[in-house]
Formats: structure tokens, C-alpha cells, sequence
């Protein structure tokens, strides 16, 4: 359309301005397709959709809900600063939970298209725990103390939600060699596994060393119950001997002297256990 305007008194009327060209354009751009949502690490969620067949297309608005929507106007803007240019986008929605996305195309007139199909994913910026340890060992053990000789130990993993990929648990004691736990899948959030704790293992605490990713990418590393035990590969040992009377003892065959033998131990024995001593 080309627009001239002329000025009017009431002498008469000028003459017509130079021509504005001005196009009107009231068509309305195909929406997107293919939108797709997938949940990143640390809240994060990945959107992706495929241009339109048009050829005049300036830009996308992305539209975001917590419940299904078809009107955008139900929904809040993704891009308050403008018009997407590209095809995808991660979004950050900020709150731990279900999100619903839509996207339109805009020509180069501004006019919008209708919404995409809708997409969802859920945003999730909370790394997985080990909710609990337990351990089942197969040995010697203290029912007490829980204190565990060598030997193999079974355990159960619990974990706050499903994975990706199988975790990494070691036990490590402190000062020693860390011993790897043969994992298997048992369930969703439930895993298996043992190790084996052998006769050069270190007394003292050993350490649950945990390590998994979520669905979403999180890596978490936090035990929260079961996250050490107590080892004790070695037995007891004798750190003093003395005996009364003192050496030289003299005996005598008709009346025999009686020896006490007091000995010294590093630790306390089992309850109902007695030291043999010849």
C-alpha cells in the first residue's frame, strides 16, 4: 500500500507528500513442531522444537506453565527480553517440579502463530543420597560394636531416587587400601552388593566412599546412615607378662608353690572367651 498525505487550509489543499510504502501482512505463521523437553543437572531443562515451513519467521516466543495449558495466556513467557532466534534453549524454571512448555512463531509482522504441542519435563536441581547403608557381614563380628573381622560383608544400598547409571560405593578404611563393592541392581532405588575384608586391613573406622548420578545429571555423594563401620582384623596380643613369686622360683616337691601368671592384653576379649596360657 503506498500512503500520501496533503495539508489542508482553508485556502485549499498542498500538494501529496512523497509516497510511504507500507505492507500489510495478516498472515499467520505455522507453530513450531516437534518440541521436545529433557531434564539437565542442577534444575535445568533442555528444549529443542523445528522451524516452521514458512520463510518469514523473525523469531519464537516459548511459553511455560506448572499445569497443562493450550492458551498462552494461561502460561508466563520464557523470553521477556525478546524473541528467541534459534530452535532450542535451556530454561531454568527455578523451583523442583513439573513444568509444561508450548512455543509459537512470529513473522516478521508480529504476527504469532498458534501454539506448538505441549512438552514436559520435570526440573530437578536435587543430587541423589545414599539414604542408608547396611551391612550384613558373614564373618566374625561384635553384635555390641558392630565391629567386623575379616571376611566377606554383604550390604544393602537404599538410594533417595532411580539413576543413571549403576553407583560407585567403595569402603575405605582409615590409612588403607580401599575395598570395591560388587554392586547389582535390585529395584529402582534398591541396590545389593558385598566386599571382603581382608587380614592386612588397618584396624579402626572405614568410610562408605559414595558417588551416583540422577536421571537428570546430578551427581550426589551423600550417605546418610551407614556411612562407616568398624574393622578389626587382628586379634588380641600380649603386652605384659608378670608372674609371682618372681623368678627364681624355687619349688619344692612336698609342698608345691603356687605361680601367678597376670598378663597384659591391647584390647578387651569377648565376653565368655578366656586366654590360654601355657
Amino acid at each position: 500500500n503506498a500512503i500520501q498525505a496533503a495539508a489542508t487550509n482553508r485556502t485549499g489543499t498542498g500538494p501529496l507528500s512523497t509516497a510511504v510504502t507500507v505492507t500489510l501482512n495478516t498472515d499467520i505463521p505455522q507453530a513450531p513442531t516437534a518440541l521436545t523437553a529433557q531434564a539437565k543437572e542442577n534444575g535445568q531443562i533442555r528444549l529443542s522444537w523445528q522451524r516452521p515451513g514458512d520463510t518469514d519467521i523473525s523469531g519464537y516466543n516459548l511459553y511455560r506453565a506448572q499445569s497443562p495449558f493450550t492458551d498462552v495466556s494461561g502460561a508466563s513467557k520464557v523470553n521477556t527480553g525478546g524473541l528467541f532466534t534459534a530452535t532450542s534453549h535451556t530454561d531454568l524454571p527455578g523451583t523442583d517440579t513439573t513444568w509444561y512448555y508450548r512455543v509459537t512463531a512470529v513473522n516478521s509482522a508480529a504476527n504469532e502463530s498458534e501454539p506448538s504441542a505441549q512438552a514436559v519435563a520435570e526440573a530437578d536441581s536435587t543430587p541423589p543420597t545414599a539414604v542408608s547403608i547396611t551391612y550384613s557381614p558373614q564373618g566374625n563380628f561384635d553384635p555390641q560394636s558392630g565391629t567386623m573381622a575379616p571376611g566377606r560383608v554383604d550390604l544393602a544400598l537404599t538410594l533417595s531416587e532411580p539413576l543413571m547409571t549403576d553407583p560407585f560405593l567403595s569402603i575405605t578404611p582409615v590409612g588403607g587400601v580401599p575395598m570395591s563393592v560388587e554392586i547389582t541392581q535390585d529395584s529402582a532405588t534398591q541396590y545389593s552388593g558385598y566386599f571382603t575384608i581382608t587380614d592386612n586391613a588397618p584396624a579402626g573406622t572405614a568410610y562408605a566412599v559414595f558417588s551416583a548420578r540422577d536421571l537428570a545429571g546430578n551427581r550426589g555423594d551423600l550417605v546418610e546412615s551407614g556411612d562407616s563401620l568398624l574393622i578389626d582384623a587382628r586379634g588380641p596380643s600380649v603386652t605384659s607378662i608378670v608372674i609371682l613369686p618372681t623368678a627364681p622360683v624355687k619349688n619344692d616337691e612336698l609342698s608345691p608353690v603356687t605361680v601367678t601368671v597376670t598378663v597384659g592384653l591391647n584390647e578387651a576379649m569377648k565376653t565368655g572367651e578366656l586366654a590360654q596360657l601355657s
